[in-house]
C-alpha cells in the first residue's frame, strides 16, 4: 500500500492555464497561479484526513473524514463542500458546490509523488499538477 503520509512540493503543472480560464479565473490570478510551487503537508490516521497547503500567501487546513460532507475554505475566501473517498491509492474529491462543482479532483498517489488531476466536467479539459514528496 502506497504511503500517503508526507511533505510535497508542486514540481510542474500541465495545461493549468488553460484550465483556470476555464473556470473563469482572471488573467492575473492565473498567472499568480502558475508562478506558485505550494507545499502540502498531508497526514492520514484512519479514516481521518489532514491537508495542509502552503504558499507565500497563505496557508489553507483542511480536516476530513471520508465519506462524510464537510465545508473547505478556499484560497479566494469561499467555502465549499465536499466529500472525499478513497479508491486504492486514489483519493476522489467530490465538491458539492461552487465552481468546484463543475471539476472532477481525483489525487493519485505513488511512492514518491502524488499528481492532481483535474477535469473540467462540461468541456473534458485536463490539468495535470504533480507534487513531489519531499
Amino acid at each position: 500500500m502506497v504511503q500517503f503520509n508526507g511533505t510535497y512540493k508542486l514540481e510542474k503543472n500541465e495545461n493549468l492555464d488553460a484550465f483556470l480560464s476555464k473556470m473563469d479565473v482572471g488573467f492575473m490570478k492565473r498567472k499568480m497561479a502558475g508562478s506558485v510551487k505550494p507545499s502540502v503537508v498531508i497526514e492520514v490516521e484512519g479514516d481521518k484526513w489532514k491537508l495542509v497547503t502552503h504558499t507565500p500567501a497563505s496557508t489553507i487546513t483542511w480536516d476530513f473524514t471520508l465519506g462524510t460532507e464537510v465545508t473547505l475554505p478556499t484560497n479566494e475566501g469561499r467555502e465549499v463542500k465536499a466529500v472525499f473517498t478513497l479508491e486504492g491509492n486514489k483519493l476522489i474529491q467530490r465538491s458539492l458546490t461552487g465552481k468546484e462543482a463543475e471539476v472532477d479532483n481525483v489525487r493519485e498517489f505513488t511512492d514518491d509523488a502524488f499528481i492532481m488531476h483535474l477535469t473540467h466536467k462540461e468541456s473534458g479539459l485536463k490539468c495535470t499538477r504533480t507534487f513531489k514528496r519531499t
